[in-house]
């Protein structure tokens, strides 16, 4: 179980990162995983594509964009484009706060 901190399998230990990391390359439409992947560290190449942490935020944002979580992660990273329109830091706390009501 690779959850929060990792996890051992076939004798070799692996990173939450690792275990996010290959969460992507088999099932790269989870956006919990990209946002988990960023909160993680992020800077990982997932088939081919390097993602920094902002940009696992934006890819679970561009997949659920009522990931709360991922629009407070993307508000630390100073916001993104999402669907075309440009979220300040501002506007994504504000996103998060009324989808956690």
């Amino acid at each position: 179980d690779c959850q929060w901190v990792g996890g051992t399998v076939g004798g070799k230990s692996y990173s939450a990162k690792d275990c996010y990391l290959k969460t992507l390359e088999l099932q790269p439409n989870l956006s919990m995983a990209w946002g988990n992947f960023g909160w993680n560290g992020g800077g990982g190449i997932v088939n081919g594509k390097s993602y920094s942490v902002r940009d696992c935020y934006l890819q679970a944002l561009a997949l659920d964009p009522n990931n709360g979580h991922a629009w407070e992660s993307l508000g630390t990273q100073g916001g993104g484009t999402i669907g075309g329109r440009f979220y300040s830091s501002e506007e994504c706390h504000v996103k998060a706060q009324k989808m956690e009501r």
